[in-house]
């Protein structure tokens, strides 16, 4: 492999967690300063331990334990050092590159193409005359023939006061497939549908949904979908995709929760406020009175 130093590299998040997944949070951080330090370096680690802890700034026995760990599982040594099969392959990749941007610079540059990918190696179209220099039949005019003013020309010559325009879905090339839309111009995505009555999240919303607290146990589920329902249904001319529902849905179940919990809270049936002005025959006035009247 030819040793040569990146600076900067592509990488593939999805490739990464799918062969990650079992490490631990200080795994994670010494396997990718384990990556970054393999393409600074060419390529190569070095065979020495302790070498390797030092650029990965590997202090304690925790961290030194998770380098080696790494090591084991990703790396392949040799007695050139440790060496990273991706990491390989990527830095041989940028090598070729180099190698053929290097080879038609000392040609001169890439080579221009045609559209049909073929080399041009002159001029397509022929170079016009300078202005002053054509050919009698070769002169363009210097104004265009004005047309006649609309109803003095024959009815060939009129100039339409109007163009047609398309509609939206001719414009944006979507077309709306979906009958049950009140107007068939309506821009709209593929898979998007009008809400019914009878919608319902899907399992992927749940998961979603109890980031935020929201469950499907969760007592107000029902009276947030009836009142998110009640409001669409009112508005047929709308159209989403199952994901924009659900988006729409868990806004709409947050601003319920937050609406009803700054509501007061009814009192129980049958429980009623003693008025004060009751119960005057049982009240004793003579408490605190002395027998001449005084206090």
């Amino acid at each position: 492999m030819t040793a040569v130093k990146m600076f900067w590299y592509k990488f593939f998040i999805q490739d990464y967690q799918r062969d990650t997944s079992h490490l631990s949070l200080l795994e994670h951080g010494a396997y990718r300063l384990l990556i970054d330090q393999t393409y600074l370096s060419g390529g190569v680690l070095p065979s020495d331990l302790e070498a390797i802890y030092r650029l990965a700034r590997a202090m304690t026995k925790a961290e030194q334990a998770a380098i080696r760990s790494i090591l084991r599982s990703f790396f392949t040594q040799t007695e050139e050092g440790y060496l990273h099969g991706r990491v390989s392959r990527e830095i041989e990749a940028q090598h070729q590159a180099g190698a053929a941007s290097r080879a038609n610079g000392a040609k001169g540059g890439r080579p221009r193409k045609n559209p049909g990918g073929s080399d041009v190696g002159q001029e397509t179209e022929p170079r016009k005359n300078l202005t002053g220099f054509e050919k009698e039949t070769e002169q363009v005019p210097k104004t265009e023939p004005r047309a006649n003013p609309v109803g003095t020309g024959n009815e060939t010559q009129q100039v339409p006061k109007t163009k047609s325009r398309k509609n939206l879905s001719q414009e944006s090339g979507v077309r709306n497939n979906n009958p049950t839309l009140p107007y068939p111009g309506a821009r709209v995505r593929d898979g998007a549908f009008p809400l019914g009555a009878q919608w319902q999240p899907s399992a992927t919303f749940w998961g979603i949904a109890k980031h935020v607290g929201l469950g499907e146990s969760s007592p107000d589920f029902g009276p947030a979908l009836a009142d998110f329902l009640g409001f669409w249904l009112d508005r047929p001319g709308e159209a989403r995709t199952q994901a924009g529902w659900e988006k729409a849905f868990l806004e709409s179940w947050q601003r319920f929760r937050a609406f009803n919990a700054g509501k007061p809270k009814p009192k129980p049936s049958g429980t009623t406020t003693p008025s004060p002005h009751v119960g005057f025959a049982e009240r004793d006035y003579t408490q605190g009175v002395n027998s001449d009247g005084s206090f």
